[in-house]
């Protein structure tokens, strides 16, 4: 009888740890994509701005608006390199962008909304009802009472 307690206090207290590394992997997840979706802002912001097409044609912009492209290209510093073979700082702006989308699936795909309980049927402990249920000493073929009298034994 206690073991059985102790069998399902194990179990419940599993569960919940199951539980709890999957919700902080969502968390880490959901945080990663929160991250990448302010980098894409700010990319847009770039863009929109004209930032980046000032930069590539040699204007000076005001440091507040420069300050997150330095941080993005710092970021994401093979993407302006002349290996790249990016033309200009919005061409590599873009590419990060996609790059960035494509991430986000990813993390997505990975990422479980519900998280998951485990199938309480495999670990388990069995009652003693169960356990006697499927024990092979009982047949459950016969409806015969076994004689001590009979002498086909």
């Amino acid at each position: 009888m206690i073991t059985d307690i102790i069998g399902h206090i194990i179990y419940a207290k599993r569960s919940i740890d199951d539980f709890q590394e999957e919700d902080n992997a969502n968390n880490e997840i959901q945080q990663d994509i929160d991250d990448i979706n302010i980098t894409r802002g700010k990319i847009k912001e770039l863009i929109d701005n004209g930032v980046a097409d000032k930069v590539d044609r040699g204007i000076p912009v005001p440091h507040k608006d420069y300050k997150p492209l330095d941080d993005i290209k710092k970021e994401y510093e093979s993407y302006f390199d002349e290996e790249s073979g990016n033309n200009s700082i919005a061409e590599a702006l873009t590419q990060i962008d996609e790059y960035l989308e494509g991430e986000i699936k990813s993390l997505s795909e990975s990422y479980s909304s519900t998280p998951s309980y485990p199938d309480k049927s495999q670990d388990e402990p069995k009652s003693k009802k169960e356990k006697f249920e499927d024990s092979d000493e009982i047949d459950r073929g016969s409806s015969e009472m076994p004689s001590f009298l009979d002498d086909t034994d």
